[in-house]
């Protein structure tokens, strides 16, 4: 690296995926871009940079770089930001990967008023629950529902969630379920009833083997993957299903058990080491942690109203 420039060269690529959107926020041209990428990849001797598909995704010494134009990038923003007494606009693009469990029913929505409030930061929500690599900027925060042991993530708890067997008024009627009997529930309390859940070999989480315990006995009315399908069988009276409370208690259907009958799922927040202090990214951690303490009680399944 010879000097800022090419630090923010690498941090433009990093943030905007091409060439093309980097050059276009650094005013310059593609094919500048692209022979300046060249000359800082020649004075390193390695690769900075590997085609995916149409984007460019750091390597493991090209995430280095960018770790350490994050840090200068949020050095330069702070004295902006004490010089001209008012913050520097938060710009380029954040991709938040979760669980579909979080994306569409929690994050969209809750996340709507930080967007509106930084309209020159491009935020992407991508669902994924597996393993975290942030070295690779697959994602730059990372939310899962077990604890990544990454050496280079920095983790902590934001959450938990609670989740309780739900049926819909058409069904408990149907069946003549009478809900205060199973607010404590046991091994084959569901026995006899129809069950919605995911297949066998998806069922590893302990709320859905506690599930797979209290439905014993229960004939399997659809077996399906994807909390989204799940809602909408039990929805359509097929029968008794595992939701976390804060969707199920949004729906219309007759919570069946308490929600500390069911272990609770945790909830973590993952980012890389070098980059937690980055502004655009500590303004999204910051958000992510203010909203997750503020739906606590829906979180837990606090009674509504």
């Amino acid at each position: 690296m010879q000097d800022w420039d090419d630090l923010k060269i690498a941090l433009a690529i990093a943030r905007h995926g091409t060439l093309t959107a980097a050059g276009r926020a650094l005013g310059l041209n593609q094919s500048t871009m692209g022979r300046r990428l060249a000359a800082m990849e020649a004075a390193t001797g390695q690769p900075l940079f590997e085609r995916q598909g149409t984007s460019l995704i750091a390597t493991e010494l090209g995430s280095r770089v960018v770790a350490a134009a994050e840090h200068v990038a949020g050095t330069v923003a702070e004295l902006q930001v004490e010089l001209a007494g008012g913050p520097t606009p938060l710009e380029g693009i954040l991709r938040l990967s979760a669980p579909e469990l979080l994306i569409a029913p929690f994050l969209a929505s809750r996340l709507a008023p930080f967007i509106s409030s930084h309209p020159g930061l491009a935020v992407e929500l991508v669902a994924d629950e597996r393993p975290p690599v942030l070295a690779r900027r697959d994602s730059d925060i990372a939310l899962r529902f077990s604890l990544p042991d990454q050496a280079e993530l920095f983790v902590r708890r934001v959450a938990f969630i609670a989740f309780a067997v739900y049926a819909s008024p058409r069904y408990v009627l149907s069946v003549g379920l009478d809900p205060e009997e199973r607010r404590a529930p046991t091994a084959g309390t569901f026995s006899g009833c129809d069950a919605v859940g995911p297949p066998p070999e998806l069922s590893g989480a302990a709320d859905a083997q506690w599930f797979a315990s209290v439905a014993r006995g229960a004939r399997p009315a659809l077996r399906v993957d994807g909390i989204a399908a799940q809602l909408a069988a039990v929805k359509a009276g097929l029968g008794v299903g595992l939701l976390p409370c804060f969707i199920g208690d949004d729906e219309g259907l007759t919570r069946l058990t308490a929600p500390g009958a069911c272990p609770l799922r945790e909830v973590w927040l993952a980012v890389h080491r070098d980059l937690r202090h980055a502004p655009r990214l500590r303004a999204m951690i910051d958000q992510l942690s203010a909203t997750m303490k503020r739906e606590r009680p829906a979180l837990m399944g606090a009674p509504r109203g």
